[in-house]
């Protein structure tokens, strides 16, 4: 649905993502993310008491809570087939993109997405 290279896997990164996939698509209804910290915080804090009696279940990541006030439900991949899936698809997908951008004469990561904004061929 989109691409956004970066240095490391960062909240700004998943924003900028999340921005051309919505402006292009629309909003999602679910997203199927790992455990990462952009997505979920390490531990349950607990919650303040006003938090509990507005029926707050979790404290949500910067992230976690702009998808809440879209009304995007985040799914966690937690067996090992799910998180299988994820790391082989991610595993071609990486791949098979660096050959595609050398193909291409691509060689930073601003290029790159710029590419795939514009041509989708990525």
């Amino acid at each position: 649905m989109g691409l956004h290279l970066s240095r490391n896997e960062c909240l700004n990164g998943y924003f900028e993502l999340m921005n051309s996939a919505i402006t292009d698509y629309g909003i999602p209804v679910q997203l199927y993310t790992d455990k990462h910290t952009i997505f979920f915080l390490p531990k349950k804090k607990d919650l303040s008491l006003d938090e509990q009696l507005t029926g707050t279940i979790d404290k949500l990541t910067q992230f976690g809570r702009a998808m809440d006030e879209l009304g995007v439900k985040n799914i966690t991949a937690v067996s090992p087939q799910a998180k299988g899936r994820i790391e082989r698809l991610w595993e071609t997908l990486q791949s098979r993109l660096t050959i595609e951008l050398q193909l291409k004469g691509i060689n930073t990561a601003e290029a790159a997405t710029a590419f795939s904004r514009v041509s989708g061929e990525v």
